[in-house]
């Protein structure tokens, strides 16, 4: 009897879903809980050029910081735990992800928060154990020096990306109320890029099967008193594809301009690096 149970269990486990494109229980659970382990269908790869990461807008960033700290041994915040003015400015100035706030001029860039991907890179370097904040300075981690002298540029971006993508909250540099809409489940969003985006160019099509894999997600947002509709779309649209996908490079986001009155449309552009960094596993 105890063996028959093992079998239903083992075999619900690993059916496939329909709503999550095919994808199994056990599947799922590694997306959402354990990204890039051997039961995931999402790998990272281990035979990426160094050339494939140079073309990672936010790691860029993340990777500057880090050859900065170095450097200096250790860096001292300001008194609010920011990093200081001349390394936000050194950093932004490298001009690796353009800010429309701060290169229309609207804003100067006079402090770590007036930056939306100084303060991502930062905190993906921070959450991604990277490097410690102690007695208000920043420092390397023991391991993140061993990994840069080693020249383990894929180690790096291994920690940085679960950083960003697990700890730092999306939702910071946002107006929309629910926190959770996007970032949950970030990498099955990215299986389903791996998957289709060479294909399907809409991102209508991810978000509407985004829901079918997380409905609670939709509950969540229905509770929100300013609900609307086309708020799913666009928050999912930034969140996923005009910073997470876009700040690492796996897309070019073309937001098609509408009136007022109807919904917006969102396509883009796969660039194709997300082949070369993540494979999907068989």
């Amino acid at each position: 009897m105890e063996k028959d149970q093992n079998e239903l269990f083992r075999q619900e486990n690993y059916r496939p879903l329909e709503q999550c494109m095919g994808l199994s229980p056990i599947q799922m659970n590694a997306l959402l809980y354990k990204p890039f382990t051997e039961v995931s269908p999402v790998q990272l790869r281990h035979d990426t050029e160094d050339a494939s990461l140079d073309q990672i807008p936010l790691f860029g960033i993340a990777e500057a910081l880090l050859h900065i700290i170095k450097n200096a041994g250790e860096l001292k915040l300001t008194a609010t735990d920011a990093l200081p003015k001349k390394v936000v400015l050194e950093l932004y100035e490298k001009k690796l992800i353009s800010e429309f706030h701060l290169d229309s001029g609207m804003y100067k860039l006079s402090k770590e928060s007036d930056s939306h991907t100084v303060t991502a890179a930062r905190y993906g370097v921070e959450y991604g154990r990277l490097a410690r904040k102690a007695n208000g300075k920043f420092m390397l981690q023991k391991a993140t020096i061993q990994l840069l002298e080693k020249g383990d540029r894929i180690a790096l971006f291994k920690q940085f990306l679960l950083g960003f993508s697990d700890k730092y909250l999306w939702a910071s540099p946002d107006g929309f109320v629910n926190q959770n809409f996007g970032q949950y489940g970030w990498a099955y969003s990215l299986y389903m890029l791996l998957k289709c985006g060479k294909e399907q160019t809409n991102v209508q099509f991810y978000v509407d099967k985004y829901l079918l894999a997380f409905p609670g997600l939709y509950n969540e947002f229905l509770q929100e008193s300013d609900f609307r509709r086309k708020d799913l779309l666009s928050c999912y649209a930034l969140r996923t594809f005009k910073r997470n996908f876009a700040w690492l490079g796996l897309v070019n986001v073309l937001e098609e301009k509408t009136s007022i009155l109807e919904e917006p449309r969102y396509n883009f552009q796969y660039t194709g690096l997300a082949d070369q960094l993540f494979t999907i596993a068989n």
